[in-house]
């Protein structure tokens, strides 16, 4: 397995990995960071969970230096007379954002700038977000992130230029598309120089995100590089994943729910995480609570919480036999690292955001594993006759649809309700 030193990443951004606990590349950045790195064009099947945020932001910062000779002029400005007056008008002067990047939604845009702003200031760039409310205003800042109508709206205002832009990033492509936003893409592609590098990241690409790829996005590599298989064509599955749809916010309190519960056998079930430090918060979040965090052939043990990058098999092998079921935390981020987690427990459960479904499914399909929605413990489950008129056609939309951008319209809510009284409350409304 490759690590970020290999791609040859500058110091800053290697050192801002370790600061966040971030030790090995996924799937996606393992094979994309390296073309970005060098100014190829992207085009990358992959949704939330994937790790395609990282992958896009690590190949492109890396390239992007910050602006020394501008800010070398403002210092030779101010040394003379009049050098108050030239610093003010220094402070106001719109600059060009060098990366742009467009998400589906003003939630997702704030989601996103969060997560480039410990790289990017480690490159010494700024980040903002279109529309949002952040301190440093769209025409200070190289990495713009925004809706595309916000986005579009700050440029029409003369609040952004992008005539030097040297990146284009449009992330989660499908969901804009069924947004209503994709007149906006294509815009602001206009706007766009032709030399800047463009990226683009779906879920899924349906025909009008393949258009603007065959027009715009020339030469690119495409991740993964097979395409997508017709379930005619497929092969067989060799076992099942069950999932939860769990907000972050209640991850902690799902899973002690389900502890307490109680489990079959004597082995404990083991927790997989995402970092090793993640790993030790679930811990200590736990132990809090009064759970026993004990190794996985521990019977007496309410569960086992193992470092990052472990294998159901390594474990078996220590145990000296079967271990407990298996739970990822964190939604994998790869197919490999699904395989590795769960591959042959009947039993196995990912905890998953709601926007990290269609990752899952995904992934799933390249492990030949089918994912099946578990139901977990809850406080306060809905009542059956509120959604009884809809179960029909809710499990074939659930099976069937791509509901990725609905997914994004109603996550703020999941920070609040359940996924169950969200889904109640949609049903309240159609009816």
């Amino acid at each position: 397995m490759a690590s970020f030193e290999d791609f040859g990443l500058r110091d800053p951004l290697l050192a801002a990995l370790e600061d966040e606990d971030i030790e090995n590349p996924t799937a996606i950045q393992e094979a994309v960071i390296p073309v970005l790195r060098r100014e190829g064009n992207l085009v990358a099947r992959a949704g939330a969970g994937s790790g395609k945020t990282l992958a896009y932001a690590l190949g492109v910062l890396d390239r992007l230096r910050p602006r020394a000779a501008a800010e070398e002029g403002d210092e030779d400005a101010g040394e003379g007379e009049g050098a108050e007056g030239a610093g003010d008008e220094g402070a106001g002067e719109v600059r060009s954002a060098r990366m742009l990047v467009l998400v589906p939604t003003a939630e997702a845009a704030e989601r996103t700038a969060l997560s480039l702003v410990p790289y990017a200031a480690a490159v010494e760039l700024g980040v903002t977000v279109a529309g949002g409310s952040w301190g440093t205003p769209p025409s200070q800042a190289e990495v713009l992130v925004g809706a595309p109508a916000d986005v579009l709206d700050a440029v029409h205002g003369s609040a952004a230029k992008l005539e030097t832009l040297e990146a284009v990033v449009v992330d989660g492509a499908s969901e804009i598309l069924a947004l209503g936003g994709w007149e906006a893409v294509e815009t602001l592609m206009d706007h766009a120089p032709r030399e800047a590098q463009r990226v683009v990241v779906s879920s899924a690409l349906p025909p009008e995100v393949e258009d603007m790829v065959d027009r715009r996005v020339k030469r690119a590599l495409r991740f993964p590089s097979e395409p997508a298989v017709p379930d005619a064509e497929a092969p067989a599955l060799v076992g099942n994943v069950g999932y939860a749809l769990v907000p972050e916010g209640r991850k902690t309190d799902t899973l002690a729910r389900l502890l307490r519960e109680g489990r079959e056998g004597e082995a404990p079930p083991v927790l997989f995480c995402r970092t090793d430090e993640r790993a030790a918060e679930v811990a200590e979040a736990l132990t809090l609570r009064g759970f026993l965090v004990g190794e996985a052939d521990d019977p007496e043990a309410d569960a086992a919480v193992v470092t990052a990058g472990t294998t159901r098999e390594e474990l078996a092998s220590e145990a000296g036999g079967g271990i407990g079921r298996t739970i990822s935390y964190d939604v994998p981020a790869d197919e490999r690292t699904l395989t590795a987690r769960h591959g042959g427990d009947p039993g196995a459960l990912v905890f998953l955001e709601p926007r990290e479904l269609g990752h899952l499914r995904e992934i799933a399909r390249r492990a030949l594993l089918r994912p099946i929605a578990v139901g977990l413990p809850d406080p306060a489950p809905a009542t059956a006759a509120e959604l009884a008129a809809f179960r029909r056609e809710l499990r074939r939309a659930l099976r069937e649809d791509d509901l990725g951008a609905q997914m994004l319209v109603l996550e703020p809510l999941f920070e609040e309700f359940s996924p169950v009284e969200v889904a109640a409350a949609a049903a309240a409304l159609l009816r």
